[in-house]
């Protein structure tokens, strides 16, 4: 049985944001979804872009599904530097897209839709915390912002979104590389897809992939969204996660 995918004209109106404040990093957070770093095998991807250039440089995109319809008030994400050579991107293009569904083919082979939301997070106030080191020698490092009330991200549940990890980087000559590191899926979970690449559509101001662009990759993301539940809600989140648990795939 398909998740329905319903996004409501409302849902499109939304509000692009740019904001620099530090990780909540406190106790109340509850995790709605998390795609861990692989770093036994896993390794970067590069997902960057310099809005001076003009061109379409590559970024990358992977898809969830809302367990509960709570907001997203967290965003965490892990990443490395090319060979270990650091530097600080100027900021982060966050942004979240409907689900295209593929009907004839099939939910491995959806792709991102209609823009939905996005932030932009300078990069002095995001948090970046050493992870640790993987497989090919690469520093791993734990990325995250919190969203302030009135930003967060609102969803429904059961429903599958995309989330794009965009560094703002200067092009200057042999520029250093930014990636997203991959992660492992949740096993098990009916009608995800692999991540996708993309590029910046021409003359965009906010790193947003082509719709044409999309093109599907043999590996996920590590991210992870978390929230800070009204009191009496976490019943709700637990309930939601073991009902996706529960939906299958079906060849």
């Amino acid at each position: 049985m398909k998740l329905a995918i319903i996004v409501s004209m409302a849902a499109l109106f939304v509000l692009t944001l740019s904001f620099s404040a530090p990780a909540r990093g406190n106790n109340n957070e509850i995790i709605k979804w998390i795609q861990p770093p692989d770093m036994r095998t896993g390794f970067d991807q590069q997902s960057q872009w310099d809005m001076t250039d003009g061109e379409p440089d590559v970024i990358k995109a992977d898809d969830w599904i809302c367990p509960d319809g709570l907001p997203v008030t967290d965003i965490h994400w892990w990443g490395s530097y090319f060979a270990n050579e650091q530097f600080e991107p100027d900021a982060f293009f966050i942004n979240v897209y409907a689900n295209d569904p593929r009907a004839l083919i099939g939910p491995e082979d959806d792709m991102p839709g209609t823009w939905l939301w996005g932030v932009l997070a300078d990069f002095p106030g995001t948090s970046e915390t050493f992870y640790g080191i993987d497989s090919v020698g690469e520093a791993v490092y734990e990325y995250s912002i919190y969203l302030p009330e009135g930003w967060e991200f609102d969803q429904d549940q059961g429903v599958k979104y995309w989330l794009s990890i965009v560094a703002s980087t200067p092009d200057q000559g042999s520029t250093p590389i930014w990636g997203w590191h991959t992660g492992f899926e949740p096993v098990g979970l009916y009608g995800l897809s692999s991540a996708v690449t993309g590029k910046v559509l021409m003359g965009d101001d906010w790193a947003r992939g082509n719709p044409d662009e999309w093109a599907h990759e043999d590996y996920n993301f590590a991210f992870a969204l978390t929230t800070v539940p009204e009191p009496g809600t976490i019943a709700l989140i637990g309930g939601g996660i073991l009902a996706l648990l529960g939906l299958r795939r079906r060849k």
